[in-house]
């Protein structure tokens, strides 16, 4: 299946290329009987873990401010989510007013916190991209650049 059945970072236009990450793929498979193979390195590290199937999925993420407004000290949060391979969670960048922020991930929720520190009163604006799985395994002869990424910009407004 070649370089995308690896667990590694294909994607060189997402930071983090050739990083180690928990998925593999076939791009553009030819038909056939593949066999999945699932190791640990040790018996003591083995333990659960989540089996995610996906074919052709060709949408990034879906992204929706939850918090318009946000008292100082307290974070922006959004649902972020995606019904196909899954929201890669090294994915999620924010700025705010050009500066980056903190961004904490629940997948078991969909929930994404923003941390803004102490950001001043006033009218302000989010940008938020967030990528699933699948644009970990895209590489150039898939068409376009990140794909499966989505960019949110939106503004709120800090009391």
């Amino acid at each position: 299946a070649g370089y995308p059945a690896l667990p590694i970072r294909l994607n060189p236009y997402q930071a983090g290329f050739f990083e180690t990450v928990p998925a593999v793929g076939v791009f553009r498979p030819a038909p056939g009987a593949y066999d999945l193979v699932f190791d640990t390195r040790s018996r003591r590290l083995a333990g659960r873990f989540r089996f995610r199937f996906w074919v052709n999925d060709v949408t990034p993420p879906s992204e929706r401010l939850l918090t318009r407004s946000v008292r100082r000290g307290r974070p922006l949060v959004l649902r972020v989510t995606d019904r196909g391979s899954g929201v890669e969670a090294s994915s999620l960048f924010a700025t705010v007013d050009g500066r980056f922020r903190r961004v904490v991930y629940f997948p078991t929720t969909g929930r994404a916190q923003v941390g803004l520190g102490a950001l001043k009163p006033g009218r302000h604006r989010l940008v938020y991209t967030a990528s699933d799985v699948q644009e970990t395994k895209n590489n150039e002869n898939a068409a376009g650049v990140l794909p499966n990424t989505r960019k949110l910009s939106v503004p709120f407004r800090a009391s």
